[in-house]
């Protein structure tokens, strides 16, 4: 059985001292689609569901619809947020960790970069 592509709807560069110039935290939200944030520096402090996760170099956060998240602030990171429709994908996506190193950052890196370049 064929499984269907994830949409990506949107993709790129977020740095928080941009959208947060003096917030210590940003503000509290519903996750709608699937998140994935790519660090590529250490700072700030994400939470999911209550959870912390310190934002360090080369880490991953997934995110996923539902989840409630806010962050202490500040850091920068790529990301992107992508629907599925596909139920086995999403029964995939929803054992994986909230937060998991990149297993190679040179891919990851240029991954996202081409993702958000495209």
């Amino acid at each position: 059985m064929k499984s269907e592509l994830p949409a990506i709807l949107s993709a790129g560069l977020f740095e928080s001292i941009k959208r947060y110039p003096s917030a210590p935290v940003s503000r509290i939200r519903t996750v709608e689609t699937f998140e994935l944030e790519y660090y590529f520096e250490d700072g700030g402090i994400s939470v999911i569901d209550g959870q912390e996760y310190p934002i360090r170099r080369g880490n991953i956060l997934f995110a996923r619809p539902g989840n409630i998240r806010y962050s202490h602030l500040h850091f920068t990171c790529r990301f992107l947020h992508f629907l599925v429709n596909d139920p086995a994908l999403t029964a995939v996506l929803e054992n994986l960790p909230s937060v998991f190193p990149a297993p190679d950052l040179r891919k990851t890196e240029s991954f996202f970069t081409d993702i958000i370049a495209h």
